[in-house]
């Protein structure tokens, strides 16, 4: 298994995102050999198999050429170039869902703390004082039931 990156990208492809740039710089030209599968792996601290996947990634996408015995060969730029862009859409797609991910738990946690606020307060609150279902509670001033306030005739 890929060691993967902060963002998640697997090893290989962060292989593949590094010699891409440097063919889009001019780094590598069309027509350069570049490094043999063991020669990447030495480069990039990684096992052989994962440099393989990052030069068949570039090679899928007819950044280059892998022959066998004789290194990479550059093949375009504008793939290259093409590649790049890609990849700029899933990393802000990563961020995107990333930061999503960092709302939703913000308002799991607020959501938690309003929950125990309001219990707690519900809770503290004497239940004894509350009327019965039904019953009516007559404050000070209050007339009985039926009777009306006193009203007084203007004169007209």
């Amino acid at each position: 298994m890929d060691r993967k990156s902060k963002d998640g990208m697997p090893r290989y492809q962060q292989i593949a995102l590094d010699i891409a740039t440097q063919i889009v710089k001019q780094q590598y030209k069309v027509g350069d050999r570049i490094y043999a599968r063991s020669s990447l792996a030495s480069k990039y601290h990684v096992s052989p198999e994962t440099a393989r996947r990052a030069i068949c990634l570039l090679a899928d996408m007819d950044i280059v050429e892998a022959e066998k015995g004789s290194g990479v060969v550059i093949l375009s730029v504008d793939n290259a170039a093409r590649y790049l862009q890609q990849l700029t859409g899933v990393e802000t797609m990563t961020s995107l869902r990333q930061s999503i991910r960092q709302d939703l738990d913000n308002q799991l946690l607020l959501a938690q703390q309003l929950r125990e606020k309001h219990l707690s307060a519900f809770l503290a609150f004497p239940l004894a004082k509350l009327p019965a279902p039904g019953q009516i509670l007559l404050t000070d001033g209050a007339l009985p039931f039926g009777m009306e306030y006193p009203t007084c005739a203007l004169p007209s």
